[in-house]
């Protein structure tokens, strides 16, 4: 589900040419990327309970996806700048509590063979997402308002998904038990 970002990855340049300036892209990659960095420093020094991740990882696709959604609706460049950062602060939030929960609850001798698999996995999503991309936008020009359809569709999925996940999962997965 996580790949969702892809569609974001690909097309915020040419979003944000196209609304602002080439210029503008220079002042905004530190403020995207510079998010991430926050907010994995915040989870790294604010070291929440060990069991906790799950919750995290679900805030953190949550914030990733509903902040693509409201693009289209929101106003101003300001505004929108503002979502795209908390869209990579959901993103920092999401790789360190996944990082944590790997750390929390498989064995180091298992834990490479775990990572390569989730990597696997992971990848196939990052891979999925363009190729549909693709074939949903074969044609079509790189205008704004496709972009931010095409974000409202992948932020809609990710944001959805989280909301499933907390509500369907078990009272427990996200707690280790006490020994």
């Amino acid at each position: 589900v996580f790949g969702g970002v892809m569609a974001f990855n690909h097309y915020w340049t040419p979003y944000f040419e196209e609304i602002a300036s080439r210029e503008f892209i220079a002042l905004l990659w530190p403020i995207i990327y510079g998010s991430t960095i926050v907010a994995g420093f915040i989870m790294h020094r604010v070291k929440g309970r060990a069991g906790q991740e799950g919750n995290l990882i679900l805030l953190g696709l949550f914030l990733t996806g509903f902040s693509l959604v409201l693009v289209p609706f929101v106003p101003t460049l300001s505004l929108i700048v503002f979502l795209i950062a908390i869209h990579e602060f959901g993103r920092g939030i999401f790789s360190v509590a996944v990082e944590s929960f790997v750390q929390h609850r498989v064995e180091s001798s298992y834990r490479a063979t775990f990572g390569s698999l989730q990597s696997f996995i992971s990848h196939i999503g990052l891979a999925l997402v363009p190729l549909i991309v693709w074939f949903a936008l074969s044609g079509k020009p790189n205008t704004p308002q496709t972009i931010e359809l095409l974000w409202l569709i992948a932020g809609g999925v990710m944001a959805s998904a989280a909301l499933i996940f907390f509500f369907l999962k078990p009272k427990d997965v996200c707690l280790l038990k006490e020994e």
